[in-house]
């Protein structure tokens, strides 16, 4: 695996604040028209890469957020023998819709490990932690949201996934509802169109993430 550390200068980023209050809203605003489903969920995926500072998989190429609000963004390379790891962590269990988001989960803790030597997110904290704010291989949940997104538009791109695509990452919370904004990676299960998150950030790095129903996991706290 070859890394790179890419560092956005201070002039260019947002807060993160500033970010997930934008993304709140336009999460509210914005209704996805099924007629055009496919295309203009890429649209508004690439979007949403663009307002947080994110890039993109591209090949076997996936960039990694860290320090918060995507302050840092470190280019990791899929090796063939992690490339074939993938595969069989998800052909395990792709049988039924239940399986393949079991799957996923057991995909998205095994890459965090994955890449937490090089990124130095070995010791990634968990949960709302304001005090590691631009820290190095720390995450909030703008850099949990842009990573496991990532993870999961790479395998997209593979053809791995049979049950799910992968939609826009979406928020809950916006204070005036006494609640914190808060972001999550979401899939849609295309047998029935309903939709679920896969949230990595309330636990430790390495922890499978909360893969539930997403009006479940938007009627939880901040």
């Amino acid at each position: 695996m070859i890394i790179q550390l890419y560092h956005k200068p201070q002039t260019a980023r947002k807060t993160t604040i500033l970010q997930l209050l934008t993304l709140s809203f336009l999460g509210i605003c914005l209704t996805v028209l099924s007629a055009n489903g496919a295309s203009l969920e890429q649209k508004n995926i690439s979007s949403w890469y663009q307002r947080m500072g994110g890039l993109i998989p591209v090949k076997n190429k996936i960039y990694i957020c860290h320090g918060y609000g995507c302050k840092y963004r470190t280019k990791t390379f899929l090796s063939p023998t992690a490339h074939k790891k993938a595969i069989a962590l998800l052909r395990q269990s792709d049988k039924t819709p239940e399986q393949e988001r079991a799957a996923i989960k057991k995909l998205i803790a095994w890459h965090e490990v994955l890449v937490a030597t090089k990124v130095g997110s070995a010791n990634d904290r968990g949960g709302l932690d304001m005090q590691n704010g631009g820290v190095r291989g720390q995450m909030d949940c703008i850099d949990e949201t842009a990573n496991t997104t990532s993870v999961l538009l790479y395998a997209t791109q593979q053809g791995w996934f049979v049950h799910h695509r992968v939609v826009e990452p979406v928020s809950r919370g916006f204070f005036l509802d006494l609640r914190y904004p808060h972001a999550s990676a979401a899939i849609e299960e295309i047998a029935t169109g309903k939709k679920y998150v896969v949230d990595n950030w309330p636990d430790d790095n390495g922890k499978p993430p909360l893969v539930i129903p997403l009006e479940a996991w938007r009627g939880q706290g901040g």
